[in-house]
């Protein structure tokens, strides 16, 4: 049986898990082994886009361009938006954001995910501290006095003074560890596609609030090509999947009250269910959690990757000053600095989230008034916009 010991074990590559490491690799002398259960291929597609995007707020660039990723992503592919319009269906509420308004260059770039992951995985191949481990299937976590062992599949043994979790929603690693979570059913399913339109998408992203729930044209680097976030109910969800291309691309038209003018091509659609899951403690001694294996939040917002590279940047930022003043970094009293310092912000982002959902979703005349009321004046108060546009930049 082969046994391997490291300082840190990231369980799961995937952005936030990879930045986590390269953070790690590029301020401490730590060994790393960032482990990955799938078999991962160094390549992406020039010639299609991935339906795997998301906004990045400007305070991810800043850690992307730390890790040394940000220029590669820029020669493969990204999409600056310098405006966001949000509107209701239902009413005449809208509000629009505009870079310019708080001396920015972009509001947030929309970037495919095998970009960011390919980008990431080049670095931490020619990062002699970190061992990418892969494809390898976890059977076993065993909590010791001074480290965490984990057993494979095929009998090999990794021990680790520090336990890092990016496993993602249905994360092995807390399962394992036994941390409870809070699950709410946000009881709505998100369609993903690529799609092009007759009408430029001038750098913009779209929502517009409809009463089965928002939908979201995300530009692309191509001038009429979007991506879409489209969330619905689980029933209308299915309807649309059902669809023929030509019917699908004209119920999208319509939904989108035409904004973009018409919708005439579509990719292939996938979806996935959208649940609210917050990790009842994020830490444990030698363990911590970063990322969606702590949280997962509705797309309406944007926020799901940020928040988690927040969390890899926190984490990191707290081992580094255990470092500094020679303190044991995977203490439960070390690793809490962490939890409290992400926890608050993660729990008013996802409260902000469900109330904005459920709010848009009241088809009550009250409601819908206020609604157009409150959409209105916060457009016009300047001061209150800008401070939710660096609020969602990052700058907090």
């Amino acid at each position: 049986m082969s046994r391997a010991h490291y300082d840190v074990i990231i369980v799961g590559s995937g952005v936030v898990g990879s930045v986590a490491a390269l953070a790690l690799a590029k301020n401490t002398s730590l060994k790393i082994a960032l482990l990955e259960s799938q078999s991962i291929s160094l390549s992406w597609q020039p010639t299609q886009y991935d339906h795997r995007v998301s906004a990045i707020s400007l305070a991810s660039k800043r850690l992307f361009q730390q890790m040394g990723v940000w220029a590669d992503m820029e020669t493969k592919r990204i999409a600056p938006y310098t405006h966001m319009h949000v509107w209701d269906a239902s009413g005449a509420g809208k509000i629009d954001f505009d870079c310019h308004e708080v001396h920015e260059e972009a509001l947030g770039y929309i970037i495919e995910d095998s970009v960011m992951r390919v980008s990431l995985l080049e670095q931490i191949f020619q990062t002699s501290s970190i061992d990418f481990i892969s494809p390898v299937k976890l059977i076993s976590l065993h909590k010791k006095s001074e480290k965490i062992e984990l057993e494979t599949q095929d009998g090999k043994i990794f021990s680790t003074t520090l336990l890092i979790g990016a496993d993602g929603a249905n994360s092995w690693v807390r399962e394992q560890s036994h941390i409870s979570f809070k699950n709410s059913d946000y009881h709505q399913a998100a369609i993903v596609a690529t799609v092009q339109t007759t009408l430029s998408h001038q750098h913009t992203a779209w929502q517009r609030f409809l009463a089965t729930g928002p939908l979201a044209f995300l530009p692309l680097s191509d001038e009429k090509t979007c991506s879409i976030v489209w969330s619905t109910s689980h029933d209308e969800a299915a309807a649309l999947l059902k669809l023929n291309d030509k019917d699908f691309c004209e119920q999208l038209t319509t939904a989108f009250d035409k904004k973009l003018g018409e919708v005439i091509q579509v990719s292939q659609r996938y979806h996935f269910p959208l649940r609210m899951r917050h990790a009842k403690n994020y830490v444990q001694e030698r363990i911590a959690l970063i990322g969606d294996a702590a949280h997962t939040i509705h797309p309406l917002a944007g926020q799901g990757v940020n928040l988690g590279l927040l969390d890899a940047a926190s984490l990191v930022d707290v081992m580094m000053t255990a470092l500094h003043k020679r303190r044991d970094f995977s203490s439960l009293a070390t690793l809490r600095q962490y939890e409290r310092s992400r926890k608050s912000d993660n729990v008013m982002m996802l409260a902000s989230v469900d109330l904005l959902k459920q709010l848009f979703a009241q088809q009550n005349a009250l409601v819908k008034n206020a609604r157009t009321a409150g959409l209105s004046l916060i457009d016009r108060c300047s001061f209150v916009k800008n401070r939710l546009t660096q609020y969602a930049l990052g700058n907090r």
